[in-house]
């Protein structure tokens, strides 16, 4: 009786999860980003059904060694994870690309050629960059949410911010520690609270890197597609003082000790291994109405990649014409390509999944339920209402937005001049005292270098002419007619005769910031009248100002939209009680979890769960810069010198997909197996689900995977970094026999 008890109870828990965007309760076990801290409470059952090994402590503990303690911010926009006991991290190739950049040159060109350190003193420092790890969060809603009874808007919102400022600054307080850094941030729309507490790592050093034809092998064609044969990898080191403590660069800084790190293990998957992710997703909107998925649709998607499609092609006929600004402008193209191709398949996604109408059937079934209760009428009865009209009022702003940050702001030496404002108020206050101005003008001196280190003058001064005439392109449609036209345009029919190009030859010709020279000169000899009457920092100020005759409207109907979700979520909430929901994801830690899955994308097709390096020849054209694979790998594909790092069949797999849950800043994450077993690296989601920041679907949603075999073949057997393998601990060895892609196919085909 007692089984049979205790079976009919995992039943009901079962049935209980439910999804953000499905209030029907059936949702799949594979949806959700969840808080580790509640691993325990809502999802270790399910886990261990589906294959977890470990027990919950051992995911995540404040007191004891757990599997948070291996994984890090990486940078505040990837994760990444350690591997060796010598602060060893993985990552993706995209997530390092930046820093791999920065210490590349004409000469020593490691994101075109790769690079892998065979000691510590090869290692490259990489200013700038930082690792944070978790040491613990807590629930602190009921002291954020006493003191917001009653209120609403933005009196609501200033409150909330000045009582988590106030336990940020107590905690950090009680911390007594630079090394420490202390968060709190809103969930569920602003129904709950939570505190984080991070230690933060700022002497990180690049390790190694394959080529660009390896971590970026087919370049936007395969991006968020799949099959993919991409080694999305890199690697970096985390580095302390003697006592293991942080500490800014320096030369006695030594391999930090982690308090765990992750074994490598070479066994590999099959079809329906347990897998889970733990990362840092940046953000999803799966509590999206369908007004906000209407607007995303009609309004802000196809403005955004307008926009970027016109930097897109400007950037790349100049770096197709110079190799220096090709590597100057490989990590900008890089991360403007990434999104831009997003919001093309978000919509394709939103449309061909019929989001609005489902979103309209769930509010639908809670406009359903407040009305059979006048408490909740009361409570929530306005919802819908504030919804609509607050999207309505945000139209113009979110256009202008986009404008604004996808226009003035792309022009990078506009960007220059607005950077600069600081320094120059710094320098004009006749209170700042001398060390301070130098200080100051330090400062400014470093970040000017950094900036025209990567800055191509006659690329920004072609996208300015380019962005300055989309931009009126856009402004003159009739949707647009409410739009103030920044004061520019006047001026530049007036006295360029209208000629877009005739204004910013002028203009880049003279401004302070366009030019190196020009702008070292003005830091060291400040004048607030100088700048204000520099052409570029005039530019930037007209459209800002445009954008700020709208903003304050678009603020307003912000204020009624965040209003109206509260309630909304707040209110699903207390309609299915028994129900487990996950808060949207905010650049914390989460852990999804799910199986190796193949999938079906479309009528008459089949996709497999894995790829290999029969793919990597199937693909190579060496006319195409986008599929040039380097020699090297070329070589040990065809001797099939796989080593150990071969599947079964003798193949070497490249990547391998899950039906886990994740977005963007989840790129490199690790993906574990059941036993808490490092087997791959997270690296992109697929096209046909890319509706899913708003709307997971099951049947499609699947996450990218580089197996972790391929990354250890190219460091090991093609590269020679003997002295990395050496110092992981890698398990396994023994991978089950793998099936034939025919045998893998559902019987229905």
């Amino acid at each position: 009786m007692m089984k049979k008890f205790m079976q009919l109870a995992l039943v009901l828990i079962m049935s209980l999860q439910a999804s953000a965007s499905d209030f029907g309760n059936n949702k799949p076990l594979d949806e959700g980003m969840w808080l580790p801290m509640f691993v325990s409470r809502l999802n270790y059952v399910d886990m261990k059904k589906e294959g977890l090994k470990l027990t919950a402590e051992e995911i995540y503990s404040v007191n004891n060694s757990s599997l948070k303690d291996a994984i890090v911010h990486f940078g505040g926009f990837c994760t990444g994870e350690i591997v060796s006991d010598k602060g060893l991290i993985f990552t993706n190739h995209h997530c390092g690309y930046g820093g791999i950049q920065s210490v590349s040159t004409v000469e020593n060109d490691y994101l075109t050629n790769g690079f892998f350190a065979k000691s510590f003193d090869e290692e490259k420092p990489i200013d700038g960059l930082f690792v944070r790890f978790l040491q613990r969060m807590d629930d602190v809603s009921p002291q954020v949410n006493k003191e917001l009874e009653g209120l609403k808007g933005m009196e609501r919102q200033k409150k909330a911010a000045e009582v988590m400022n106030q336990i940020k600054a107590d905690k950090e307080k009680e911390l007594n520690n630079d090394s420490y850094e202390v968060s709190v941030k809103s969930f569920f729309e602003g129904n709950e609270f939570y505190m984080f507490v991070y230690e933060r790592f700022d002497d990180i050093r690049l390790v190694g890197n394959p080529p660009e034809g390896v971590g970026k092998f087919g370049g936007d064609t395969d991006n968020w597609m799949w099959p993919r044969h991409t080694g999305d990898f890199s690697v970096f080191r985390v580095y302390s003082n003697k006592d293991n403590q942080p500490a800014k660069y320096s030369e006695d800084n030594v391999p930090y000790t982690p308090k765990h790190h992750l074994p490598v293990s070479i066994n590999g998957v099959a079809k329906d291994d347990f897998a889970m992710i733990m990362g840092y997703p940046g953000s999803t909107d799966r509590y999206l109405t369908s007004e906000g998925v209407k607007q995303q649709i009609e309004v802000f998607n196809p403005l955004f990649v307008e926009m970027r499609d016109a930097i897109l092609k400007t950037w790349r006929k100049h770096m197709d014409a110079d190799p220096k600004v090709r590597l100057q402008y490989a990590s900008k193209y890089a991360s403007t390509a990434n999104y831009w191709k997003y919001f093309i398949g978000q919509t394709k996604g939103l449309k061909r999944q019929h989001v609005i109408e489902k979103k309209q059937a769930d509010e639908a079934k809670f406009n359903q339920w407040i009305g059979q209760d006048a408490s909740r009428k009361s409570e929530y009865g306005e919802v819908t209402e504030m919804l609509k009209e607050g999207y309505a009022g945000k139209r113009d702003g979110r256009v202008a937005m986009v404008l604004l940050t996808q226009g003035a702001f792309r022009m990078e030496a506009v960007m220059q001049a607005r950077k600069m404002a600081r320094f120059v108020g710094e320098a004009s206050n006749e209170e700042t005292s001398e060390a301070s101005l130098k200080a100051a003008q330090e400062a400014a001196l470093d970040a000017a270098k950094g900036f025209f280190k990567d800055y191509d003058y006659s690329s920004d001064k072609e996208l300015a002419v380019v962005l300055l005439r989309k931009y009126k392109e856009v402004l003159d449609r009739p949707e647009n007619k409410n739009l103030p036209v920044p004061g520019i345009y006047e001026e530049i029919e007036r006295e360029f005769d209208g000629s877009y190009e005739a204004y910013v030859e002028k203009a880049y010709s003279t401004s302070i910031f366009s030019d190196q020279a020009r702008t070292e000169a003005f830091i060291n000899n400040p004048s607030q009248e100088a700048y204000a009457a520099d052409m570029l920092k005039e530019l930037h100020d007209e459209f800002f100002q445009a954008y700020l005759t709208v903003a304050k409207e678009e603020q307003e109907a912000e204020l009624k939209v965040s209003d109206g979700n509260r309630l909304y979520v707040k209110g699903i909430r207390e309609m299915n009680p028994s129900t487990s929901y996950y808060p949207n994801a905010n650049s914390t830690m989460r852990l999804t979890y799910g199986q190796v899955k193949d999938y079906i994308p479309g009528d008459a097709m089949f996709y497999a769960y894995y790829t290999t390096s029969k793919g990597l020849l199937e693909k190579e054209d060496p006319k195409n810069h986008e599929f040039i694979l380097p020699k090297e790998i070329k070589e040990g594909v065809v001797k099939k010198d796989f080593g150990q790092y071969a599947d079964a069949n003798g193949e070497l797999r490249i990547a391998f997909i899950t039906n886990n849950d994740i977005t963007g800043g989840n790129s490199g994450s690790p993906v574990i197996n059941g036993k808490g077993e490092l087997i791959g690296l997270a690296f992109d989601g697929n096209w046909e689900a890319m509706s899913g920041d708003i709307s997971f679907e099951p049947d499609l949603q699947r996450c990218i995977n580089v197996d972790v075999r391929y990354v250890l073949w190219i460091m090991d057997k093609v590269y020679g970094a003997k002295n990395l393998i050496d110092e992981m601990t890698i398990v396994g060895g023994k991978p089950a026999k793998g099936k034939a892609y025919e045998d893998l196919m559902p019987k229905k085909y």
